[in-house]
């Protein structure tokens, strides 16, 4: 993500007035209603709007990283992630959903953290609906196939393969391995 401060116009140092009013005319140039909804002037809109809300975080202290660094790389969706990734690691599932609603760029990363998530809730329908998705946006994904060939297969599709799993292993992975250690008993019975 581009350094917010420099989409906005404005200094790190810059009082809140001073942000909200380089955020109202940046508004007012490229608003859908102005440009008759260009495509262009709506993704600029939408930089803005993240460069607007990122830098109203920090100085309303949500900043989670502690850093003073303005070219810090960290978006929103990053913290929302992370924070969704630790409620999973801690069987927190429902908050798990609850961070992942405030998402908006819907990807492969986000259905599967969904669909983790919904699975730990035993809503095998909506986890496996999600699976499917992300598979569907990253076909060549194994923690995805692996985890939506579970929903569809049960504790068979696992039977037949080995995994090796190390504390080093993807994200994807240890959510999996998450997953299945919360799951095998359902599939056992």
């Amino acid at each position: 993500m581009k350094d917010p401060y420099s989409t906005l116009g404005v200094t790190p140092q810059a009082t809140e007035q001073e942000i909200k009013a380089a955020y109202k005319k940046l508004a007012k140039r490229y608003h859908p209603d102005v440009t008759g909804n260009s495509p262009e002037a709506a993704a600029k809109m939408q930089e803005i709007n993240a460069a607007y809300d990122e830098i109203m975080h920090k100085k309303e202290g949500y900043d989670p990283f502690n850093s003073t660094n303005s070219n810090n790389n960290y978006s929103s969706e990053d913290i929302e992630f992370q924070a969704a990734y630790n409620y999973i690691r801690n069987h927190r599932f429902r908050e798990a959903l609850n961070a992942l609603s405030g998402i908006q760029n819907k990807t492969a990363k986000y259905y599967y953290l969904t669909a983790v998530a919904y699975a730990g809730l035993n809503d095998l329908v909506n986890a496996r609906t999600n699976a499917e998705l992300a598979v569907r946006l990253e076909p060549n994904n194994f923690e995805y196939q692996s985890l939506l060939s579970h929903l569809a297969n049960g504790r068979n599709a696992y039977q037949t393969r080995r995994y090796n799993y190390s504390p080093a292993s993807s994200f994807g992975s240890v959510c999996l391995s998450l997953l299945m250690a919360r799951l095998c008993c359902c599939f056992c019975l």
